[in-house]
């Protein structure tokens, strides 16, 4: 009688800790996985992660995170420090990694998410598609990478291991600080074709990223009426 009478609250504790579960596409981060992906960063597990084993990481990355050379190496582990180190000691905390990975959510949205996959890493859009109807954001990225990025098959959907590949690479040089916005193309020339009041021809120079290459430009076109 004594357990069956503490089975309902079992039951409902046990209800209780699965509506808190991290659940990917709920919108927020999970300290757990940010947590885990930390110790992933944290090769000698000394609770810190420090320049070398970010340099490890990156090296590790190849010639898809763009820094293959030590200079290049070199400058990239710089450009991580000064985004993601704020108290400048050198060396970054689980808190610091935890407030980049919670920047990285803000700032890719569940659109954002899939343009990156389909434009940015040049994927079919059937498979930006699977990020979107997942409603998949930047928050999720860590628990998507947990266990080899195995949530990108049996969660999302992704069947070819080839895209998962490319896309646990690219979450983690993301996670890791590699890469920074693109320059503004320069010059941009917009010239009226000669003979038509309604086509332009648009020329332009190219962008520079680092971490990223810049494969594709998006031209967005924008009606205005006139006055």
């Amino acid at each position: 009688m004594r357990g069956l009478f503490y089975l309902p609250e079992l039951l409902l504790c046990g209800l209780l800790c699965l509506a808190r579960a991290d659940v990917i596409g709920d919108g927020r981060s999970s300290v757990a996985s940010t947590d885990e992906f930390f110790t992933t960063m944290d090769t000698d597990a000394d609770g810190q992660v420090e320049e070398f084993e970010i340099r490890e990481a990156v090296a590790a990355f190849g010639s898809d995170g763009g820094a293959t050379k030590v200079e290049d190496i070199e400058s990239t582990v710089e450009d991580i420090m000064s985004r993601m180190d704020s108290n400048t000691d050198g060396l970054l905390s689980d808190e610091e990694i935890e407030t980049y990975s919670k920047r990285i959510g803000a700032v890719l949205t569940v659109s954002a998410v899939a343009e990156w996959v389909i434009h940015g890493l040049q994927l079919p859009e059937e498979v930006g598609e699977l990020f979107r109807s997942n409603s998949v954001t930047g928050y999720d990225f860590a628990e998507l990478v947990e266990d080899d990025g195995a949530a990108l098959g049996h969660d999302i959907g992704i069947t070819r291991v080839v895209h998962r590949k490319k896309v646990l690479r690219a979450m983690k040089m993301l996670m890791t600080g590699v890469g920074n916005v693109p320059t503004t193309p320069s010059p941009f020339i917009p010239t009226i074709v000669p003979g038509s009041c309604e086509t332009m021809e648009l020329q332009w120079g190219r962008s520079q990223g680092r971490g990223f290459n810049v494969h594709k430009y998006r031209v967005f076109r924008r009606t205005v009426e006139s006055v």
